[in-house]
């Protein structure tokens, strides 16, 4: 009987180095559109659904041409009601809602998760 096994006697295999360089290589290669997030506003369009919750948090859909945020549902936004300016937010997409003005508003980059676009800020103009 041997006391000391050699690396022979190893039944799990290493991978090799130049595997494990290409696997780095393809992950990293992937990333960026793995993670496409972005801050910034959305197009114009028209508030759909407003909803506040139990959560501590109210809940959004407007129909907008473009979201940057690059979260999985485009047309589903949140804010925490204990954020700054969150109240004001609300508000306004509120107002939005019973006049049917369009809005857009200004993506974080956060996704929660739902795939929903955190909010930081919110802009109504007059219908045409």
């Amino acid at each position: 009987m041997r006391s000391n096994p050699t690396p022979s006697d190893n039944p799990i295999p290493r991978p090799s180095r130049w595997r494990v360089g290409l696997a780095l290589a393809a992950g990293v290669a992937l990333w960026p559109a793995a993670a496409p997030a972005g801050a910034g506003w959305t197009g114009t369009g028209v508030v759909l659904e407003l909803r506040a919750t139990v959560h501590g948090r109210f809940l959004v859909r407007i129909d907008v041409p473009d979201n940057p945020s690059g979260c999985r549902n485009e047309e589903w936004f949140y804010r925490d009601l204990g954020a700054p300016g969150a109240r004001q937010i609300f508000d306004v997409l509120r107002d939005a809602l019973a006049g049917a003005s369009p809005a857009r508003v200004y993506v974080t980059g956060r996704c929660d998760l739902e795939g929903f676009s955190e909010i930081s800020a919110a802009s109504v103009g007059r219908p045409h």
